[in-house]
């Protein structure tokens, strides 16, 4: 049986960084592409068709839930790519968000 997930803070080189946040980049973008297309058809079925509220209700949790699932995705973006960019030894520390996503960690970043 494995421990509780313990990060153990380790310098990132640049090129880690670039092969670690360049797909992960690309990859958000397509994911807020498809959340707002997500929120176009949740709108329009909410609008259009006439359920049961226990359905809409399922789908009202679903869109809270993507809503949520983006944000966060939009918090690690923002932390990597923009605030703490110009200082490495933040680059090491692991944000809540990467956690909070359970996203796949470099090689060189042990758990």
């Amino acid at each position: 049986m494995r421990s509780p997930l313990v990060l153990q803070p380790v310098a990132m080189a640049s090129s880690d960084l670039e092969t670690f946040m360049g797909p992960c980049f690309i990859l958000i973008c397509l994911a807020l592409i498809l959340y707002g297309i997500f929120c176009a058809q949740a709108f329009y079925y909410w609008t259009t068709y006439q359920d049961s509220l226990g359905l809409k209700l399922l789908i009202f949790v679903v869109c809270v839930l993507e809503s949520v699932h983006v944000v966060t995705c939009i918090h690690l973006m923002y932390t990597f790519l923009l605030s703490d960019i110009a200082s490495p030894d933040k680059l090491s520390r692991t944000v809540w968000s990467v956690i909070r996503l359970d996203v796949n960690l470099p090689p060189n970043c042990q758990h």
